[in-house]
């Protein structure tokens, strides 16, 4: 019997409208009827075969999918290093390293010169420099992003916010940050990984983002957000 497996429905009803294909376009490139793939599209199990030749149709159409990028679901394994990163701090990586590319680049915005972990950081051992550096120097003071993170999927990307509670030891507790991330992974593993919570990157980023995702409500939510967080800064 042939074995199946479950489909990122998201990620496959994204590629298809992004190409404006319908269904039935969809089905004929893929020689799939429209009802497997409508099938898919609501998240139930079909082929691997069926996989293989989604993946194949997209791939023929200039998308960089593969059939492990159909299977694997974003959001879940960014939900996954969130759980990490608050349960095994400073171990954040080898907890997560079954799901991290060898190649992984990471991004801290900031001032290097004000900021101790801001720079790029190429590949999985800089990745866990990063945070055994941070967790050197910062302790945790109440909740973590974990615990309630607002979650966007864009087709193989997630973006991240919510409020984190971290301070040096030597300051006086402090009102949770803003924080923001952006994850981007290929055949279910993570290749990119941005990290904003200085008001400016955030600013920046969002500039651009708003650019890539003109018609995405939550960038204007995101917008609002690091716009009150920029006001704070300013007022202390």
């Amino acid at each position: 019997m042939e074995s199946e497996s479950g489909v990122n429905a998201q990620l496959l009803k994204f590629l298809r409208k992004q190409l404006g294909w319908t269904q039935e376009e969809l089905g004929a490139r893929a020689e799939l009827s429209a009802r497997v793939i409508a099938k898919a599209e609501s998240g139930q199990s079909v082929s691997r075969r069926t996989v293989d030749a989604l993946a194949d149709a997209f791939s023929e159409a200039g998308e960089s999918i593969s059939s492990a990028d159909l299977i694997a679901d974003p959001e879940s394994l960014t939900r996954q290093f969130l759980k990490n990163y608050a349960l095994h701090q400073a171990e954040v990586v080898p907890a997560s390293c079954h799901f991290l590319s060898p190649d992984v680049v990471a991004f801290v915005d900031g001032d290097p010169a004000t900021n101790p972990i801001a720079g790029t950081y190429l590949g999985v051992d800089a990745f866990d420099a990063l945070w055994r550096k941070f967790f050197a120097i910062f302790v945790r003071d109440g909740g973590t992003l974990a615990e309630k993170p607002e979650i966007r999927s864009i087709g193989n990307e997630v973006v991240v916010w919510g409020h984190e509670h971290i301070r040096v030891p030597e300051v006086e507790p402090q009102p949770p940050g803003f924080v923001m991330l952006r994850i981007r992974y290929s055949g279910g593993m993570m290749t990119h990984f941005e990290n904003y919570y200085e008001a400016s990157g955030m600013m920046r980023a969002l500039a651009e983002w708003s650019k890539e995702f003109p018609d995405a409500p939550w960038v204007a939510t995101l917008q609002s957000q690091a716009q009150e967080r920029t006001s704070q800064d300013e007022s202390q």
